[in-house]
């Protein structure tokens, strides 16, 4: 019989497999729960990247505007390698006012179905057609309610979801102004956690960006003029930011996990750094490896060869148990 004592690969500890296998059952079903922030959104992926190459597999996506969009389609069966060259597809095109149409109306400078037509070439026409459970968060402007959106048309919800108010026009549906979730739910842990799972990885962009409001853009029009569509862009996207940070940091408080991008350098629509945006998510996972390892299907030699093992060892090691616990049944 082969001596492993002296295989460099072979666990430490005889009982680790049993306890990964523990931590993994008890907390399935795993979520996790994309937020909302313009293109830096598109640091999702290089996090879903990071869970591929993990072998993490949630059993339900959550998605909030530019979280909706990232996460439906990695519900259709998308990769990350997949979803980033989508993402490239679009690098020459000018996003800064997402080539706006403005014949929608006094409610919204842009018009979203054309902005977002794209999504009907990478989606099905129903949740229950994707490969994957997905649900998105849309605010309702009428009454201030959260809908969380699961079944039914997916591009629409999705589009819905992305739908920036004053930046879009709402969806008005039998009195109800149907707009971007992030006003309600910027990173949508609690939808997660209704839907049933029971641990969720949170991924929020809501934070203070060190950009001013009235970036080079919007300075855009002719000489001594100001670009207004800019202007009301920027300051109601800023607006909505500020807002948004209380409430993700409140939703995040009831995740398992938080990984947060920094992507404060990045401009709302810059698309043009879509690669560096995305490596942002990926080193970001990544500092959050010792959290995300107790998830991880892969074999135990994957983390030993790496140097991993006493990381991997302690990430899923047996809660401390005093006597005093012991003795009143508390664990």
């Amino acid at each position: 019989m082969e001596d492993i004592r002296n295989d460099g690969t072979a666990p430490h500890d005889p009982y680790l497999e049993r306890r990964r296998q523990r931590v993994r059952a008890t907390s399935e079903p795993l979520a996790v729960a994309l937020g909302s922030g313009s293109l830096r959104g598109l640091s999702h992926i290089g996090v879903l990247k990071v869970l591929e190459e993990l072998d993490i597999r949630p059993s339900l996506i959550t998605g909030t505007s530019m979280g909706a969009i990232v996460g439906s389609l990695w519900a259709a069966g998308m990769d990350s390698d997949e979803l980033i060259t989508t993402v490239r597809s679009f690098a020459d095109t000018d996003l800064n006012g997402f080539d706006m149409h403005m014949d929608t109306g006094p409610t919204g400078l842009i018009d979203g179905r054309r902005t977002f037509a794209w999504l009907d070439d990478y989606l099905p026409a129903t949740f229950d057609e994707l490969a994957h459970p997905f649900a998105c968060v849309i605010a309702d402007l009428a009454t201030g309610e959260r809908i969380v959106c699961s079944e039914g048309a997916v591009r629409e919800a999705v589009r819905v979801s992305a739908s920036l108010p004053v930046v879009f026009e709402p969806t008005y549906r039998d009195g109800h102004a149907l707009a971007d979730g992030g006003l309600v739910e910027p990173v949508p842990v609690d939808a997660a956690h209704e839907l049933g799972a029971r641990d969720v990885i949170a991924i929020p962009l809501n934070k203070v960006y060190r950009q001013p409001i009235l970036d080079g853009h919007a300075g855009s029009g002719t000489e001594g003029t100001v670009d207004l569509p800019a202007v009301l862009q920027q300051a109601s996207t800023a607006s909505i930011n500020v807002l948004g940070i209380a409430l993700a940091r409140e939703e995040c408080s009831r995740a398992n996990v938080v990984i947060m991008p920094d992507t404060a350098e990045f401009g709302r629509w810059d698309i043009a750094r879509a690669d560096e945006i995305v490596e942002r998510g990926y080193l970001a996972a990544w500092d959050q490896l010792d959290m995300l390892m107790p998830y991880s299907h892969l074999q135990t030699n994957w983390f030993a060869e790496r140097g991993l093992l006493p990381r991997l060892e302690a990430a899923v090691a047996p809660a401390h148990r005093t006597m005093g616990s012991i003795l009143l049944g508390t664990s």
